[in-house]
């Protein structure tokens, strides 16, 4: 689909979505297929929306708080219409961190990922942790969370009684060629936003065995160093690092770890197991996210008002099936206010809710267009 000097997104639905943004992409109906769209479910029924169609429009902006963590969303919605407006749909998607004055900088958020749900509602010593394993047969979760207590669940709740930094760790058993294996995964959490620094990573695989790791650190004084142990007993330094790995082990599976260390001396350490293309064994990771409001890092709100102008939010409760995941990342053209904009393949599981009343939006892909600094 052609765009005009206006980015617009049209979409239309048995059940209508709109998405609010400031940017919009105004297509000839008569070329291919819709670039922006949500096909899904909502609420059992069938929910399908496209750019150019039903005068709905493809709307994107991006805001900055008082911190300069910026909010990248996306809106579809009919043309000319309110915000919110009856049937549309919007994602909000927050940065990793404070951005450097200029240029301004997307840490973390709009990449390929898995992104976890933004919440207002909760204390923020409670803790979403989620695991992430595979292999031939999961036998069983031991949860560790580093204050003397623990869970055998795959994806727990906890609180914690006091702030401060935890030492959680994750073994995971499982069958795995018809044998026995295990495996344990540690990594520091921040409960209760102590300020000190507390750094994820991603390694995404470049070319043959050669990676590139990216850290994001939240918390804590700038600026900040980086040691990475890449689990074969090499090492390296800095934020952004490529390391190729000449002699990865048998089972294609590599232990990282990342520590970070703030201009206070205060440290974090952040693991993962990172997969080779020919991995063949088993392993586990786990991510963790506090359950509350605030300014939340790469973090994901969804938004439905429906045709009655009622709005639905993930961020008003906790599912228990949400998920999350950005598939791909293109360079789009910019909206109808010269902002750069990105064309965001996204697939979505979650609940929203509106007080006591809930819908679910399930196994939605949606492309949407989302501005950004």
């Amino acid at each position: 689909m052609q765009l005009k000097k206006i980015t617009s997104v049209c979409a239309v639905a048995a059940l209508v979505l709109f998405v609010t943004a400031c940017r919009k992409e105004e297509p000839k109906p008569d070329i291919g297929n819709p670039v922006f769209y949500v096909n899904g479910t909502l609420n059992g029924s069938p929910l399908l929306l496209r750019a150019g169609v039903n005068n709905y429009y493809m709307y994107s902006d991006y805001s900055s708080d008082q911190q300069n963590i910026y909010t990248f969303s996306g809106t579809l919605k009919t043309d000319g219409s309110s915000d919110p407006s009856p049937g549309s749909l919007k994602i909000s998607i927050s940065d990793s961190r404070a951005s450097a004055p200029a240029p301004a900088l997307i840490d973390s958020a709009l990449f390929p990922g898995t992104y976890f749900f933004s919440q207002t509602q909760t204390s923020p010593l409670t803790m979403q942790f989620t695991s992430q394993a595979a292999g031939d047969t999961i036998l069983g979760y031991n949860w560790d969370f580093g204050d003397s207590n623990f869970s055998t669940q795959a994806n727990p709740i906890h609180t914690y009684a006091t702030s401060g930094i935890y030492n959680v760790s994750l073994r995971t058993a499982f069958i795995h060629n018809n044998v026995f294996q295990e495996d344990t995964i540690t990594s520091m959490i921040n409960a209760g936003n102590t300020g000190q620094p507390i750094s994820s990573f991603t390694g995404f695989n470049t070319f043959s065995n050669t990676f590139a790791f990216q850290a994001f650190t939240a918390g804590g004084t700038s600026p900040y160093s980086y040691i990475w142990n890449f689990g074969d007993n090499s090492f390296g330094t800095g934020d952004s690092v490529n390391h190729t790995y000449q002699s990865p082990p048998p089972d294609g599976i590599c232990k990282v770890t990342l520590t970070t260390t703030d201009a206070n001396n205060d440290s974090s350490i952040t693991q993962k197991n990172i997969l080779m293309p020919n991995a063949t064994g088993c392993y586990c990771n786990f991510t963790a996210q506090a359950l509350t409001g605030g300014n939340m890092f790469s973090n994901v709100t969804v938004t439905w008002t429906d045709a009655a102008g009622i709005t639905y939010s993930s961020a008003n409760g906790v599912g228990l099936n949400n998920s999350f995941q950005i598939i791909s990342v293109d360079e789009y053209a910019p909206n109808e206010n010269g902002q750069r904009t990105k064309k965001v393949r996204m697939l979505v599981t979650c609940t929203l809710f509106n007080g006591s009343s809930s819908i679910q939006l399930d196994n939605a892909e949606i492309v949407f267009a989302l501005a950004y600094p």
